[in-house]
């Protein structure tokens, strides 16, 4: 596996993040190893998005749609992330990405899938974009004012799906 390679739906999750305007206050508020804390409400919210993108397939497809998106959307327990400059490595479930922001899409391959990933800023926020052969994860991370919790907004598009998967998954600093 390269250094790139990561499920690509782990972070099909495309790792979006909100990071304040500089590089050096981006590095402050995002760079750290945060904990899921997601409330039972977000996790609601999650499956009622997937229910919603899936609800006009074909009664035959839904059922397996719903799992497979739920396996895909499903958060890791732990990210890790580290800001330098431009540069912004991601980890989660054992594997690591490395982006730079503005820079090229990097390839990401996992699971006999295969696709790309690129780091953007919108709105000083770091947003991660995957494209795959069948979908688009955007992830927005919004660090608090505090700097203690990370909320993670997060956009899934897929080809059969005629509504996207959106959903927010909230992390703690650790």
């Amino acid at each position: 596996m390269t250094r790139h390679a990561l499920p690509f739906f782990l972070f099909t999750l495309a790792f979006a993040g909100g990071v304040a305007g500089s590089a050096a206050h981006a590095q402050d508020e995002l760079s750290g190893t945060w904990k899921l804390d997601s409330s039972s409400a977000e996790a609601s919210q999650r499956r009622a998005a997937i229910e919603t993108s899936t609800r006009d397939l074909p009664s035959f497809m839904q059922s397996r749609a719903r799992e497979r998106l739920d396996e895909r959307t499903t958060p890791p327990k732990n990210i890790r992330i580290v800001v330098a400059g431009e540069r912004v490595e991601l980890t989660g479930r054992g594997q690591a990405l490395f982006l730079t922001v503005g820079g090229p899409a990097v390839p990401v391959e996992s699971e006999g899938r295969s696709g790309s990933a690129r780091a953007t800023r919108q709105n000083g926020n770091l947003v991660i974009t995957m494209q795959g052969d069948n979908g688009v994860r955007t992830t927005t991370y919004r660090p608090s004012e505090d700097g203690q919790r990370l909320a993670l907004d997060v956009e899934f598009t897929a080809q059969r799906l005629s509504t996207p998967v959106r959903y927010r998954v909230t992390y703690k600093r650790s």
